[in-house]
């Protein structure tokens, strides 16, 4: 996240607990977007980023892996795994 007039400061947050989340505004941008997630679990599964219903892009550890879904409308969805 980052302040000020034009988002020229970084902002770090921190989530701690059993179920944290951050739900973000839209992002509106015309310039390019860096977002760097850092994170550490106890858990080998979990919803890590999902934007969208239908035509969505979803980011998940699954099994202990980063799994990544993408459906922009071309059907079925593509997966990866890393």
């Amino acid at each position: 996240m980052c302040s000020g007039k034009n988002c020229e400061y970084l902002t770090t947050v921190q989530l701690v607990g059993q179920n944290p989340y951050i739900e973000l505004d839209p992002l509106f941008t015309h310039r390019a977007l860096n977002l760097t997630v850092v994170l550490k679990t106890k858990e080998r599964s979990g919803v890590i980023l999902y934007h969208g219903d239908r035509d969505h892009l979803a980011v998940e550890l699954f099994h202990g892996c980063v799994r990544v879904s993408l459906n922009v409308g071309n059907d079925p969805a593509s997966t990866m795994f890393r």
